[in-house]
Order: C-alpha cells, then structure tokens, then sequence
C-alpha cells in the first residue's frame, strides 16, 4: 500500500471494520507484510492471468510460484523460517 503510515492505519482500519461486518474485501497489493497481517486468503495473478489461490501461508510456502510472480514473502514469514518456527507464530502487529 503505497500510503504514509497514518492513511495505512486508516485504511486497514475501514477495511477491517467491513469484514467484522461480514464483507467481502478485495484487495489489490504487493505489499506482501501488510497482505500477511490483514488477508487470510489470496488470489495471485501473473500478467492479468489468476495463477494460484488459497490461504496466505499456502502462497508463501510455494518458493517457485513466488520466484516466477516476482514476490518475497513477508519479512515475519522470512523470519520465521530463519528460526524454525511456524509462520503463524510470528505476527508484525
């Protein structure tokens, strides 16, 4: 998300506010730390082509999908495999 701290803060805000009320957010990003904080769910598309979808730590675990899409994954998903722990442990809120 390309917004100054205040407006991310903001916007996940609003966002979150919607899916606590039962909406369907889409969202379109390559900010992967923010997509592995707020997004339980990902569609990943290459070239306007949907590529692969599923659950955030499925996207991250597939190192070839993110070598051809361009992507690193989250730095806590990084870290997390640099110390042996399971992603879902670590948490950049």
């Amino acid at each position: 998300m390309s917004l100054d701290y205040p407006g991310r803060c903001l916007v996940t805000h609003l966002l979150q506010k919607r899916v606590a009320r039962g909406k369907t957010v889409i969202m379109i990003t390559h900010d992967m730390d923010w997509l592995a904080e707020n997004c339980q769910d990902v569609y990943a598309m290459s070239q306007g082509r949907l590529v692969d979808h599923g659950p955030v730590h499925q996207l991250f675990s597939d190192r070839e999908l993110l070598d051809r899409l361009g992507l690193l994954p989250a730095k806590s998903w990084q870290l997390s495999q640099l110390i042996g722990l399971k992603p879902e442990v670590l948490s950049l809120k």
